[in-house]
């Protein structure tokens, strides 16, 4: 996390942390018919989003915390891989790159505000921190969810489409 705040938004968002959730979504076909395996990701999704949710907990960097609760977002996504759900696991997969490029450039704009402090407990209330920039923020988050649940059916045809694909 000692990169640059676009940086990280781009790692954490897109490509690094979710190239494994994606593998086993495009493999779904193989791990249904593998039931150990599919229940061994699931326990790992499980105890991934559990470790990773209470690590998130002990930060003093708020660059950390976001970094953490990507983890155990993933986790939930590898539960959701594990149980069976996929369509639900890639739909948080695409929803999660919007909110959570979001919540790292939301808070490069507080460090960067605050003059370059990324401990939490010396941040104080955060009314003085770049008012005008922190409204915007949700507006753009709940625009991205929007997108989002808009375009949900075209999505889930896509996902259909691919799964009669593999079928052949």
């Amino acid at each position: 996390m000692a990169g640059p705040t676009p940086v990280s938004a781009l790692l954490h968002a897109a490509t690094m942390v979710t190239a494994g959730v994606y593998l086993i979504a495009r493999m779904h076909v193989l791990y249904s018919l593998a039931p150990l395996a599919q229940t061994a990701v699931a326990v790992i999704g499980a105890a991934t989003l559990l470790i990773a949710g209470f690590s998130a907990l002990t930060q003093w960097d708020l660059k950390r915390v976001l970094a953490y609760s990507t983890m155990s977002q993933i986790g939930y996504m590898f539960l959701a891989l594990g149980v069976g759900a996929w369509p639900a696991a890639i739909f948080h997969f695409m929803t999660h790159a919007f909110f959570k490029a979001l919540l790292f450039l939301a808070a490069g704009i507080v460090i960067n505000a605050l003059h370059d402090e990324h401990n939490i407990f010396r941040m104080g209330g955060g009314a003085h921190a770049s008012s005008v920039c922190l409204l915007d923020i949700p507006d753009r988050g709940m625009f991205a969810g929007w997108i989002a649940a808009h375009h949900r059916r075209r999505l889930q045809q896509g996902l259909d489409h691919l799964g009669r694909l593999e079928r052949r």
